[in-house]
């Protein structure tokens, strides 16, 4: 069921909101952080000690400063731009947190009224010990009642 629900919520996303999302997927890894790292070695390197054939950057790389300038130019606006969304994700799961903990919350409340309630009736009853001498008056009482129809039957045969 959440894997539906997560497949819903990415049909109704934005190209622009898809893009964000795997750009900073693959800007966040360390497979960018290395390749970015080679293709900047590669980059000096190459414009080091190639000078002689090909001189496109020279050594201060002032080419490569405005490639890596533009680079974080684009890529931070669209980094924050997932995160807002991430936010928005987690604002989203907190207010439902949220409400699942309060209609928790009434349910133990429920519970515990119920239970004060049945505690209330037994109390009211009365407690084994008590109950033992009710059942022995009762046996008594029982006893002193089949005594007296007896008597009551032998008046009656009398009169």
């Amino acid at each position: 069921m959440p894997n539906d629900k997560k497949k819903g919520e990415r049909h109704k996303l934005t190209l622009g909101q898809r893009l964000a999302d795997r750009l900073t997927i693959a800007a966040g890894s360390w497979a960018f952080i290395i390749g970015i790292i080679a293709l900047l070695v590669l980059w000096m390197i190459l414009n080091t000690y190639f000078i002689l054939f090909l001189r496109w950057d020279p050594y201060p790389f002032i080419l490569l400063n405005l490639f890596l300038s533009c680079l974080a130019a684009l890529q931070a606006p669209v980094i924050l731009m997932s995160q807002n969304r991430s936010v928005e994700r987690d604002r989203a799961k907190a207010e439902r947190s949220y409400y699942v903990n309060r209609l928790a919350e009434r349910e133990i409340k429920t519970l515990r009224a119920d239970i004060l309630e049945l505690k209330h009736k037994l109390l009211k009853l009365p407690v084994p010990v008590e109950l033992k001498i009710l059942k022995k008056e009762i046996d008594e009482l029982h006893s002193e009642l089949e005594k007296i129809e007896k008597i009551e039957k032998s008046i009656l045969k009398h009169s």
